[in-house]
C-alpha cells in the first residue's frame, strides 16, 4: 500500500486514508458482519485484499453493492455505474 506516515496514534498510506469495499456497501451492518458474511467479514475483504467485487467463497451469493449517493474510490468505480 506504499509508505507509511505516522500522525498522532493513527497511521495510513501516504496520499490518504483507504477504506475497505465494506465501507461503501449497501450490505454491510454496524459491526464486522454484513449480509454476504453474517458471521464476520473475511479479513481478505477487510484488508482489501479482495474487494468482492466477483463471488468469495462463503459470501451466500451476495457480492459488493455500492450505497446510493455514496463516492466511490476508483478502484470501485466501475461497479457503481448503472
Amino acid at each position: 500500500m506504499g509508505d507509511i506516515k505516522e500522525l498522532s496514534k493513527f497511521q495510513w498510506p501516504v496520499g490518504g486514508l483507504e477504506l475497505s469495499s465494506c465501507a461503501y456497501c449497501v450490505y454491510k451492518n454496524k459491526d464486522i458482519t454484513c449480509d454476504a458474511f453474517p458471521d464476520g467479514i473475511p479479513d481478505e475483504i477487510l484488508d482489501m485484499e479482495d474487494d468482492h467485487l466477483e463471488p468469495f467463497e462463503g459470501d451466500n451469493g451476495i457480492q459488493f453493492e455500492p450505497r446510493p449517493s455514496v463516492v466511490l474510490p476508483k478502484r470501485l468505480q466501475s461497479k457503481g455505474e448503472t
